[in-house]
């Protein structure tokens, strides 16, 4: 399975049960198609427009990782606008927010529909969902020595707000 060339991915998966394969982004459609690997992990976005899908027979929509959109600015910069500025910039990208957000759903079923033309999209349930979050519970606790009380706390956040 292509992994990011990161360590926690790297123990996402092998905790899977994968047998992570470390690749940059550009090597993954050679990679596919010469077999190097069996298996990307990548957004429906991607997948299509990379077209992995050409390389694969099978995708599953797993819902593992959600990919926010942040917006960012340096903080020196953020603090040579007025006051007003800061407002306007802050008010507009809350209120885009929910736009991209609708936008991002509907391309994502445009890029699931392309791509099911060349492979077969399988939509884990929510007890499959189930299982790997619990095979994945090894990855959380690594994720938690490394990088200590602030991750922890963060991903609580998160876990949280998901319920």
């Amino acid at each position: 399975m292509r992994t990011q060339q990161n360590q926690l991915h790297i123990k996402y998966f092998s905790d899977l049960g994968a047998s992570p394969t470390p690749l940059a982004f550009t090597e993954i459609y050679n990679s596919l198609a010469t077999k190097v690997v069996d298996g990307q992990e990548n957004p429906f976005s991607l997948i299509a427009t990379n077209k992995f899908y050409e390389q694969q027979k099978f995708v599953a929509k797993t819902d593992h990782v959600y990919s926010a959109v942040p917006v960012f600015v340096s903080k020196a910069k953020w603090d040579k606008w007025p006051a007003d500025v800061q407002k306007l910039v802050k008010d507009t990208v809350y209120e885009l927010r929910l736009w991209q957000r609708e936008r991002g759903r509907l391309l994502q079923e445009e890029y699931i529909a392309e791509i099911a033309k060349k492979s077969e999209v399988y939509k884990l349930s929510e007890s499959e969902k189930a299982a790997f979050q619990t095979a994945a519970a090894p990855a959380y606790a690594w994720a938690k020595q490394q990088y200590g009380a602030a991750y922890e706390d963060l991903l609580n956040e998160v876990l949280q707000a998901a319920k």
